[in-house]
């Protein structure tokens, strides 16, 4: 995971400094979307209650 030895840098080192710091790794993310997910979907269910439907089956069979 991270950037490629032979990744080339185009900008200054203070410029490149203010890039990187600014990035995240996508499989981190990733897992803190999934982490989060549900506790949303029960958020929002939870405030406007709706009819059951089909919806809901679906969001809970979904793996993220």
């Amino acid at each position: 995971m991270g950037y490629p030895d032979a990744l080339a840098i185009p900008v200054s080192d203070t410029q490149a400094y203010k890039q990187f710091g600014n990035s995240v790794a996508v499989p981190v993310m990733s897992a803190v979307a999934a982490y989060m997910k549900q506790y949303i979907f029960d958020i929002i269910h939870l405030s406007a209650p709706r009819k059951k439907s089909k919806k809901k089956e679906i969001i809970k069979s979904d793996p993220y």
